[in-house]
């Protein structure tokens, strides 16, 4: 493949991909964790769900079955000890 097309590929992936700002649950993160969010966006991770309990907001992020987590505070756990009610 040559890299004109490759880039095209990579391109077109990233066009069909909706925007992260578009999704509902973007308005109930913090500034941390969108910051957080965005950059494991760009990187091709997609949310999962965000957890809440109390105050507090645990988004659940995942890549080709690697789950990651964001914390209140923005910081990334790469491996996160979660419990999920399906595979």
């Amino acid at each position: 493949m040559s890299f004109k097309a490759f880039t095209n590929s990579v391109f077109n992936i990233a066009r069909r991909r909706k925007a992260l700002e578009s999704y509902p649950w973007w308005s109930e993160l913090n500034y941390a964790q969108k910051l957080s969010a965005g950059s494991l966006f760009n990187f091709g991770y997609d949310i999962e769900f965000i957890r809440r309990e109390d105050d507090i907001t645990l988004v659940v992020m995942s890549l080709d079955n690697v789950t990651v987590t964001v914390n209140q505070d923005g910081l990334i756990d790469t491996h996160p000890d979660i419990k999920r009610r399906r595979n």
